[in-house]
């Protein structure tokens, strides 16, 4: 609990706040020392770390982390930090061997054009991890573009990044509809694969996901039509040759659910908030299209133009696949999100 930042304050206070021995001694509270963390800081400024120090350096001191950064929420004990687009989380000050927890979420990959596979959803991941005084760079994964048209290719989801941890999570593929995407596959870690998309001649091929990324659907055989995109949850639909409609895409996972249901991120269903759907696959005919997985995973239009539909912002999911018409272009994908939080008392 954060000592007050006016009125009375005594050595007993910050010998409560930070620890220490009997008889009490503020030489013992030196920033950097063995009870205040180095770059501590209250209201006056920061606590000294040598020369002249007095129990007005400890006025709005705490022993716990102070950081910016995000959108900051406190609930339940616990500071969480949102990251819809990129910034900096900075840490000001920070006990010893203090850690937190860190989730994230890819963006999304673009769907397909005519008859086009869904894109896959963003790679998901939650780790712990120390925190320490310093600033980082937080890098939000970008959304892929969707396909404009039966010839081109869909964009494969952007990073979302812990800049300079190692702590990073890939984008989702985005899909093809005329020939292999070179983009269908997920990006490197956790990506999930897009959905096949064909028009008969010259079919793509689902795209595999990547690490522990899922694989987007299988098109139709002949004149077939998309399958659904990888979710991070679960494996993109096949396109269903009996009902010709395209897959549906892979629910995404819902790993990250006790902080969304704070923060109000994500996309819930009953009790459980999922990230990283998969986008669902175009149909053969002009009819509307697979549905998109829980987690962001966008469908398309239910009536003319069979368009596929963008997926969400900072849910990760993929964008959907176009119907049957050859003006009909795919979704753009959805753009990722980071979250971390620590225990605040």
């Amino acid at each position: 609990m954060a000592l007050p930042s006016s009125g009375p304050l005594s050595l007993t206070d910050i010998q409560t706040e930070w620890g220490g021995s009997d008889p009490i001694s503020l030489a013992e509270y030196y920033a950097g020392g063995a009870y205040v963390p180095a770059g501590t800081t209250g209201t006056y400024g920061p606590v000294p770390s040598s020369g002249q120090i007095s129990v007005q350096n400890f006025y709005g001191t705490a022993n716990r982390i102070v950081a910016t950064g995000g959108v900051i929420t406190t609930a339940d004990g616990y500071r969480y930090h949102v990251f819809n687009s990129s910034g900096n989380f900075t840490v000001t000050s920070c006990p010893a061997g203090a850690t937190g927890q860190v989730f994230l979420v890819g963006g999304g990959g673009g769907g397909g054009a005519k008859r086009g596979g869904g894109g896959g959803g963003g790679g998901v991941s939650l780790t712990t991890g120390n925190i320490s005084v310093g600033t980082i760079p937080i890098i939000i994964g970008a959304g892929g573009a969707g396909s404009p048209n039966q010839t081109s290719y869909a964009g494969s989801g952007g990073q979302t990044t812990l800049s300079g941890t190692g702590i990073q999570v890939g984008g989702g593929g985005g899909a093809g509809q005329w020939g292999d995407s070179p983009n269908r596959n997920g990006l490197p870690f956790n990506g999930n694969g897009a959905g096949g998309g064909n028009v008969g001649a010259t079919p793509s091929s689902a795209g595999t996901g990547s690490n522990n990324g899922y694989p987007g659907g299988t098109y139709g055989t002949g004149d077939g039509g998309g399958g659904g995109g990888g979710g991070a949850g679960e494996a993109g639909g096949n396109f269903d040759e009996g009902t010709t409609i395209g897959g549906k895409g892979g629910n995404g996972s819902i790993i990250g659910s006790s902080a969304a249901s704070v923060t109000g991120t994500g996309q819930r269903v009953a009790f459980l908030y999922y990230f990283g759907g998969g986008g669902g696959g175009g149909s053969r005919w002009n009819v509307a299209g697979g549905a998109g997985g829980y987690g962001g995973g966008a469908s398309n239009n239910t009536q003319s133009p069979y368009n596929g539909d963008n997926a969400t912002a900072n849910i990760g999911g993929g964008g959907g696949g176009a119907s049957d018409n050859a003006g009909y272009y795919g979704g753009n994908g959805g753009s990722g999100i980071m979250i971390i939080w620590y225990p605040y008392a």
